[in-house]
């Protein structure tokens, strides 16, 4: 953590973050100050997500009125035959 801030105050990288794997740990990079960006783990087909989206969607509104980024997953874990929507 410590190099990634270095990083950051020389202005090479402009953020740093984690990935999450559980809601608790979404829950700690919502309420710690170091976290620039979270990636975390919620879609539209239920898989491999951190909680129901009724947990972890107030957790990413916590990230985002802190003025965090958050990346959602998971565009690449579909079920078969499914396809993304193109974007309009």
């Amino acid at each position: 953590m410590d190099s990634l801030a270095q990083l950051k105050s020389k202005g090479i990288i402009r953020a740093h973050g984690v990935s999450c794997h559980s809601l608790a740990a979404l829950e700690a990079a919502a309420a710690e100050p170091w976290v620039d960006s979270v990636h975390a783990r919620i879609n539209p087909f239920g898989m491999s997500m951190d909680d129901k989206p009724d947990k972890v969607v107030p957790v990413l509104k916590k990230l985002h009125a802190a003025g965090k980024a958050s990346w959602h997953e998971d565009h690449r874990r579909r079920p078969a035959g499914q396809r993304c929507r193109k974007a309009r």
